[in-house]
């Protein structure tokens, strides 16, 4: 299991830094200003919004899926309703957005100017279209992940980051924003072509059109949706509730918090949709092992604490140094570097909370217990509302960040309350000598990054920016080849396995 979570980690991590590229090209080229606010307030809804198509097929076909032979065409019916499902639903919200976009808009950012609201209408439009297409590859996708081809679904990412930065290569000073919507669409038509392409089997087999939405395998899991739906809103909602409240803000405060969150959620992205996708797999299939399932669900507690506590230390205390290396260039002023640092402080403190939260939303889905999920994830956007009508007034977009950070914390505390509970699950002891040693480790890796950007070796550099862009990259690079080495040499359990993994099965 660990061995597949680092392959899914490895492309996904690809994609990822792609996706960081693209950010740093669309921050030099735009900065934190109207424009980019624009984009991103048509961004999210379109791309967000299928994804609960994405999250309702996953947990229901998986299950489905493990559960019943899929050899004869009649075994695929309840599927194909499902199928027909996804595709009606999702052309259906496409019209929506589409056709109301000019209402829609200005309730996600009732504070933006009406130039912006202009713009974010225009551009709305365009990426409406990517619903219909995210949403009939959430089907495809739950096909792929069903039949552990976790890599199909993660390669979108490389496919559009990289259509989008070549454009913005080649045409660097007359870049625009529109076709850049436009090109997104085409890289999600490309992720639908290869998904459907690499499942064509499948498609020509046994994928049919079918309308029978009393089929006992489509009525019964879909019956079980409606919490799922629930929760995913409430989760999608926290996003735009800080969208709402950075609205009112300076302008630019939205792109400021776009490019710090990009920063926080990448380790989620990389890293903690591995865990949960390969995971939730395995909760699904011992759901009727309580021992097994609970061994599961601790291994992979550690390997979040593993991955996920140094990454948090790092962008806590090496945050500006991060910021200025990646974003502080043309457009991007100094201003908007310091601002975006301190957004990303607030939000790295609740960065182990999310993935904890989430990871614990999974087992309370496997288990059958999704309404106790979702409860408490509508809980989280009761606590981020409230914290950011709080905070927002006195502290700006910090108070909007560390509202995002209570409320992970209030979710994350409930769930492993409510896990403890049910399955006597001792959280205290994954706080061990193990657990020092990793921390210790992290500790060694920034303070010795931070040491040497603090002697300003960059300075005795004659050819400025580059070297040191060139300094902190072979930085970045070396932090976690000296976390691995000194994590070796503290023999932290993770580390061991891993090399046991691979081959070594001498140490």
């Amino acid at each position: 299991m660990i061995k597949q979570t680092l392959f899914l980690s490895g492309i996904n991590l690809s994609g990822k830094l792609l996706g960081l590229l693209k950010i740093i090209v669309l921050a030099s080229i735009y900065g934190a200003g109207s424009v980019y606010d624009a984009y991103i307030i048509a961004y999210t809804l379109p791309t967000v919004l299928p994804q609960i198509l994405t999250t309702i097929i996953t947990t229901i076909f998986i299950p489905q899926f493990h559960k019943k032979s899929r050899v004869s065409i009649e075994s695929w019916e309840g599927l194909n309703v499902l199928f027909t499902f996804v595709v009606t639903l999702s052309f259906s919200l496409t019209m929506v957005l589409y056709v109301y976009a000019g209402s829609i808009v200005p309730m996600l950012a009732p504070g933006a100017d009406d130039k912006t609201l202009e713009m974010a209408i225009s551009l709305f439009k365009v990426m409406s279209i990517s619903t219909f297409i995210i949403g009939v590859s959430s089907f495809f996708i739950a096909l792929s992940n069903a039949t552990e081809k976790f890599y199909l679904a993660s390669i979108d990412s490389l496919i559009i980051n990289s259509i989008v930065i070549a454009y913005c290569f080649i045409y660097t000073d007359e870049s625009d924003i529109e076709i850049i919507t436009y090109l997104l669409i085409i890289g999600f038509c490309i992720h639908l072509f290869i998904m459907i392409y690499s499942n064509r089997e499948v498609v020509l087999s046994k994928i049919r059109f079918n309308l029978n939405y009393k089929h006992e395998d489509f009525k019964n899991p879909m019956s079980k949706s409606i919490p799922i739906v629930v929760g995913y809103v409430g989760a999608v909602s926290s996003g735009i509730v800080d969208q709402w409240f950075s609205s009112y803000e300076d302008m630019g405060s939205i792109s400021v918090l776009s490019y710090a969150a990009m920063l926080y959620l990448l380790p989620m992205e990389v890293f903690g949709k591995a865990i949960m996708q390969t995971y939730f797999t395995r909760f699904s299939s011992l759901s009727n092992d309580k021992t097994r399932l609970i061994n599961s669900y601790s291994e992979g507690i550690k390997l979040i604490l593993f991955i996920i506590i140094p990454v948090s230390i790092y962008l806590l205390i090496s945050n500006q140094s991060l910021i200025g290396l990646i974003f502080q260039r043309g457009n991007f002023t100094d201003a908007d570097a310091y601002i975006t640092s301190n957004v990303l402080s607030a939000l790295a403190l609740g960065l182990v909370f999310r993935i904890v939260a989430y990871y614990n939303y999974r087992l309370l889905h496997s288990a059958g217990q999704s309404w106790m999920a979702i409860s408490i994830g509508l809980i989280e956007v009761l606590v981020n509302i409230v914290f950011n009508y709080l905070l927002s007034p006195s502290f700006g977009l910090v108070g909007i960040a560390l509202a995002t950070t209570i409320s992970l914390l209030a979710s994350s505390f409930i769930s492993c309350l409510l896990l403890k509970k049910y399955y006597a699950i001792q959280y205290l002891k994954f706080i061990d000598f193990n657990f020092l040693k990793i921390v210790l480790s992290s500790l060694v890796c920034v303070f010795s990054y931070d040491s040497i950007i603090s002697n300003e070796l960059v300075g005795v550099c004659s050819v400025g920016e580059l070297c040191y862009i060139l300094i902190n990259v072979s930085l970045i690079v070396a932090l976690p080849i000296l976390f691995f080495a000194i994590c070796y040499f503290l023999k932290v359990r993770e580390i061991i396995d891993i090399i046991k993994y691979i081959g070594y099965k001498n140490v």
